[in-house]
C-alpha cells in the first residue's frame, strides 16, 4: 500500500524525538490525533481528514480508513473527565468510517466490530458486530446487531433572520417542514449538539463555523445569486461597501468551509462556477418550496372586476433596484394605451415615500403602495391580482414567484436568472429582455405589455396552470426531503 504524507506523519506520532512534532503538523492539517492513539498498520485517512478528532484512548487496527468530519471521543463531554464512566474506543482491522460519522462512547469501552462500515453522519453509541451502519447500505433483511436508520437530528440553521425577504421566508418554511418530520432546530452554532449546518448564504460567525467543521460536523450552504447592482448604478458607498463584503463571505464560505452546497437553481450554480470557478465541495440544485395548503387558489382575496391589477412583490425596491418599479409602471402605462384597460399597479415592499411620490406624480396610473406586509397575507394578495410582474433581473429563484403560481397567479418577467426554470409558458409568460440585462440595457417593453395583454385575456387557462406548475415542483414536503438527502438525514 502507497504511504501518503498524513501516514507518515500519524506513524511518526510514536518517535520519541520527532513525535510531538508530527502531532502538530497534524493539527495544522485540521487533524486532531493525540500521541496516545494506537494505531495499527496500512492505516487511511482519506482525503486529508479534515475535521478528524480522536480521544486519546482509542485503539484503532490495521487497514482501518476514516473519512473527514470523524468524530471518536465521549459522549458525555458535558461532564467533567474525572466522573465520565467513559474507558476507550475499539475500532478493528479493515472498519471503515464514512465522512461525519460519530463513535461516542458513554460507558466502558466501545467497539466496532471488524470490517464494519459505520454510514455518512450515522451516530454510533453502543458497541456493534460486524455492520454495516447508515444510509449507504440497506439490505433485504437486517442482520441481528446492525444499526437502525431514521430520520431524527438536529440541524443549526444560520444566521438566524427575521423581517421580511427571501431567506426569511425560505427558513419560516424550512423550520415548519424539517418540524413536521421530527428534526429539531437551533440557530445557536454554541447550542451543541447538532447534525449538521445550514449557512443560509452567508455568516460573519466564520470561527464559529471553523471550530464545529474541524469537530467533524458538516457545514452545507444554501447559495442563491451574488450582489451586482450596485456594480452598475450608483447606490451609495455605504450600499457598495456592504454589497462586496456580503460577497466575499459568500465566497469564502463556498471555498473554503462548505462540505456541500445547495444551489437554488441551475442558473445560480452556473453563475458561481463561471466567476469563481468550480470547488471540490458536493454539490446538487434545490428549488424553493412553499407549503401548498397555505398558498392556494382558495381562500380569502377575488381578482377586481373593473380593472386590471398588476402585482410586484419585492423585500424592498431600493439600493439600484427602484428601475423593477418604472418598469411596472411603463408596462401598465403601454397596457392602458394599447387595450385601453384601467390598470393598477400594486407595490408590495418596503420603499421610501420619496419615490412614492415622485411616480404618483409623474404618472396616471393608479398606484397603491402597501408597504411591507406580514407574510401570511401574501396568498390573498396573490389571489387578488391579474398578474404578477417578477420584477428582479437575474433572480436566483424568487420566493414570489413560486408563491404565487401556487396561488393560480400567472407571471410576466424577462426571461432573465432561473425564472425560465420556474415558469412554464403555460403558466405566465417570460419575454426576452432585449439587450444585455448584465449591463441594464434598457428593456422590452412592449414585449412585457403583448405578453401580459395575453395573460389577461386567458385568465381561467394561465391561472389553472400556475396552481398544476406549483403541485409539479414546488412543494415543501419536496423542499425538505430534497434538503435532508443532501445533508444526509
Amino acid at each position: 500500500m502507497k504511504h501518503d504524507i498524513y501516514y507518515r506523519l500519524i506513524m511518526a506520532r510514536k518517535h520519541a524525538v520527532i513525535g510531538g512534532l508530527a502531532y502538530y503538523l497534524l493539527k495544522l492539517l485540521g487533524v486532531e490525533i493525540p500521541c496516545a492513539v494506537k494505531i495499527g498498520m496500512d492505516f487511511e485517512l482519506a482525503h486529508g481528514g479534515f475535521g478528524v478528532v480522536i480521544h486519546p484512548n482509542t485503539t484503532i487496527g490495521d487497514r482501518v480508513k476514516i473519512y473527514p468530519g470523524v468524530t471518536l471521543g465521549r459522549a458525555d463531554i458535558f461532564r467533567p473527565a474525572a466522573q465520565s464512566r467513559f474507558e476507550g474506543i475499539v475500532v478493528e482491522d479493515e472498519a471503515i468510517l464514512c465522512p461525519g460519522a460519530k463513535i461516542l462512547c458513554k460507558a466502558g469501552i466501545l467497539k466496532v466490530g471488524r470490517g464494519s462500515v459505520v454510514g455518512a453522519n450515522a451516530v454510533l453509541l453502543e458497541s456493534k458486530a460486524k455492520m454495516k451502519f447508515g444510509q449507504a447500505y440497506q439490505p433485504d433483511a437486517w442482520e441481528s446487531g446492525m444499526g437502525i436508520i431514521n430520520r431524527s437530528g438536529r440541524i443549526c440553521l444560520v444566521p438566524k433572520v427575521s423581517g421580511i425577504g427571501g431567506m426569511v421566508t425560505f427558513q419560516e418554511m424550512l423550520v415548519k417542514g424539517l418540524a413536521e418530520k421530527g428534526i429539531e432546530v437551533t440557530c445557536d452554532l454554541a447550542d451543541t449538539p447538532y447534525t449538521a449546518i445550514l449557512v443560509i448564504g452567508g455568516t460573519r460567525a466564520l470561527m464559529g463555523l471553523w471550530r464545529a467543521k474541524r469537530s467533524g460536523v458538516p457545514v452545507i450552504q444554501r447559495l442563491d445569486g451574488m450582489n451586482w447592482i450596485h456594480r452598475k448604478r450608483q447606490t451609495g458607498w455605504r450600499h457598495y461597501l456592504r454589497a462586496e463584503y456580503g460577497n466575499v463571505i459568500l465566497s469564502y464560505i463556498r471555498s473554503h468551509l462548505a462540505d456541500q452546497i445547495i444551489y437554488q437553481s441551475e442558473f445560480s450554480r452556473h453563475w458561481w462556477e463561471r466567476i469563481h470557478g468550480a470547488t471540490q465541495a458536493r454539490w446538487t440544485v434545490v428549488h424553493n418550496g412553499v407549503d401548498l395548503e397555505v398558498y392556494t387558489p382558495r381562500g380569502a382575496g377575488r381578482i377586481p372586476q373593473d380593472h386590471i391589477r398588476i402585482l410586484m412583490v419585492e423585500g424592498a425596491i431600493g439600493g439600484g433596484y427602484e428601475w423593477g418599479l418604472e418598469t411596472a409602471i411603463h408596462m401598465a402605462e403601454g397596457l392602458y394605451a394599447a387595450c385601453r384597460y384601467a390598470v393598477e399597479v400594486q407595490v408590495v415592499g418596503k420603499i421610501s415615500s420619496s419615490l412614492q411620490q415622485g411616480w404618483m406624480k409623474k404618472t396616471a396610473i393608479h398606484l397603491t403602495f402597501s408597504g411591507q406586509v406580514p407574510h401570511a397575507q401574501i396568498p390573498e394578495l396573490d389571489r387578488s391580482a391579474h398578474v404578477l410582474y417578477a420584477a428582479d433581473l437575474n433572480p436566483a429563484c424568487p420566493n414570489s414567484v413560486i408563491e404565487a403560481l401556487a396561488c393560480g397567479l400567472p407571471v410576466v418577467a424577462f426571461d432573465t436568472g432561473a425564472l425560465s426554470e420556474l415558469v412554464t409558458p403555460e403558466a405566465g409568460r417570460l419575454v426576452p429582455y432585449g439587450g444585455d440585462p448584465w449591463n441594464l440595457d434598457p428593456p422590452n417593453i412592449d414585449g412585457l405589455i403583448d405578453a401580459a395583454d395575453v395573460i389577461i385575456n386567458r385568465q381561467a387557462d394561465f391561472r389553472m396552470a400556475a396552481r398544476k406548475r406549483a403541485e409539479e415542483a414546488f412543494g415543501l414536503e419536496r423542499m425538505v426531503d430534497a434538503y435532508l438527502e443532501a445533508m444526509n438525514l
